[in-house]
């Protein structure tokens, strides 16, 4: 059984690491019918997902020399162990949101969309404070952040993070409640699958405001046994 086999007998839970997979940016360590360990080589993420606990520490140790500073796990038990062992402060538990659909979603045309400029970054860093500076630099020049303009007036961003999920939505405080955030995020998905990519995004258990949105644009979301955990 090969990665893609094992990941895809439950694909909203190891749909991060299908994204990485299809777009040839993992190097595979580990895969079979145990599980499947890899690291994204744009992000720097290592990823895993095992049938057992023991098995996917197993794999955690062979490669441990490399150092670990950013891991997506898909088993709770596993996230226990690694968060403790490597000392990853920062632990985000999130659930998966897909669009399945086939047709691009429709946009109600308010914004004006565009690839941030220089000046656009300036506002995203003030406003955006998840990623470094190189980090979304690094996503501008991938030609994947985005910036929304309603009556030639900079309102909010978008963009997708390395490891390949859709992300980084922000509206500024004095334009939010005109349904702009959904406006983006529709682009968003388009332009994901123009690129032949998936369009997901990974929300935190907590963030219900999110997650009504994910389901007013159609989007499958996993459910409570199929958190994925963020450590760095």
């Amino acid at each position: 059984m090969n990665a893609l086999e094992y990941l895809q007998k439950k694909d909203l839970l190891h749909i991060g690491m299908i994204q990485v997979l299809r777009r040839g940016t993992a190097e595979v360590y580990q895969e079979g019918e145990d599980g499947v360990f890899l690291r994204d080589t744009v992000s720097g993420a290592w990823m895993l997902s095992s049938k057992d606990t023991q098995t996917g520490i197993g794999w955690l140790r062979e490669r441990e020399r490399c150092g670990y500073h950013l891991m997506q796990l898909c088993q709770r038990e596993i996230a226990d162990f690694a968060q403790k062992e490597y000392g990853l402060e920062t632990r985000l538990e999130c659930y998966q949101a897909v669009y399945r659909g086939r047709e691009l979603p429709q946009r109600p045309g308010k914004l004006t969309i565009r690839v941030a400029g220089v000046q656009e970054l300036k506002t995203i860093r003030a406003n955006y404070d998840k990623l470094s500076d190189e980090e979304l630099e690094e996503i501008r020049e991938q030609g994947n952040l985005f910036a929304g303009y309603f009556e030639g007036q900079f309102v909010g961003f978008i963009g997708s993070h390395l490891e390949g999920s859709m992300g980084l939505l922000e509206i500024l405080p004095k334009y939010r409640r005109k349904g702009f955030g959904e406006e983006l995020e529709r682009f968003m998905i388009g332009h994901m699958m123009s690129k032949g990519l998936i369009p997901f995004c990974q929300i935190e258990s907590w963030n219900e405001k999110s997650l009504g949105l994910q389901r007013k644009l159609g989007m499958e979301i996993s459910g409570e046994r199929e958190l994925v955990y963020w450590l760095f």
